[in-house]
């Protein structure tokens, strides 16, 4: 089959198809994505949903739903039209194209999984992947948890001083679960349930490590305490609380 395309986008760079017109009866919503900066909009629980992948995934650089509309000629009157649901840039420079659904079946509907199978030759041409991606995938737990977890702080912005002080607690971590011979997220489910960071717990959790083995660089650690943080510590791999 002889056939020829050309892809349409919005001249502004946003959605090519705005989607909410009052017209739906389904949930419908708009996204105020930090990768895109832009609102982007959603017609289906399951797109709002893989808009979080992308926004906590580090390897996606940017993404767009409704990014271009597809026209496909394939000798007949009227070209087939195709808006993709969403496309996503990754930091490898590598184009990815998607077609989101609840389930997909082929026979359920021939000329449209012909419309598709053409659009992903089309996107093979320009050296694009094309997907269909499919509600167990997008849903999976726990990392859909995660994702939407991670997305909640889309926005907030992070001074290098924050930036550092993040990396040091999770630095601290590490360090104290290995000490301990306790998994990180072991050490940080009990830090956060007592409102306790690394460092203020760290004299405890030496001491626990102490009794246990000599550990060089204790001394140096526990320096970088405050003063005024020298109170009552929680000991993370006993459970028990000890005076300072």
């Amino acid at each position: 089959m002889r056939t020829a395309a050309r892809i349409v986008a919005d001249a502004r760079g946003g959605p090519i198809r705005r989607i909410i017109n009052g017209r739906h009866r389904k949930p419908t919503g708009r996204y105020l994505s930090a990768k895109a900066r832009r609102t982007l909009p959603w017609e289906d629980k399951r797109e709002r949903a893989f808009f979080w992948h992308c926004e906590a995934d580090a390897n996606v650089v940017a993404y767009l739903s409704q990014p271009h509309r597809l026209e496909i000629h394939v000798g007949r009157p009227r070209p087939l039209i195709y808006f993709p649901d969403l496309r996503r840039d990754l930091a490898n420079g590598r184009v990815e194209i998607y077609e989101i659904k609840k389930a997909y079946n082929p026979d359920d509907d021939a000329d449209y999984d012909l419309k598709l199978r053409l659009a992903a030759d089309v996107y093979e041409g320009l050296g694009w992947s094309f997907r269909i991606i499919e509600a167990p995938e997008i849903e999976r737990r726990p990392t859909l948890d995660t994702a939407w977890s991670v997305q909640r702080y889309r926005h907030v912005a992070l001074t290098g001083q924050a930036l550092a002080d993040f990396t040091a607690h999770h630095m601290l971590t590490k360090e104290i679960a290995k000490w301990l011979d306790l998994h990180p997220n072991q050490v940080k489910r009990t830090l956060a349930r007592h409102e306790i960071e690394p460092v203020c717990a760290l004299k405890e959790n030496m001491r626990l490590v102490w009794r246990r083995s000599d550990v060089s660089g204790c001394d140096h650690l526990w320096s970088r305490v405050p003063s005024s943080s020298r109170v009552l510590f929680h000991c993370v791999g006993s459970g028990r609380r000890h005076p300072n």
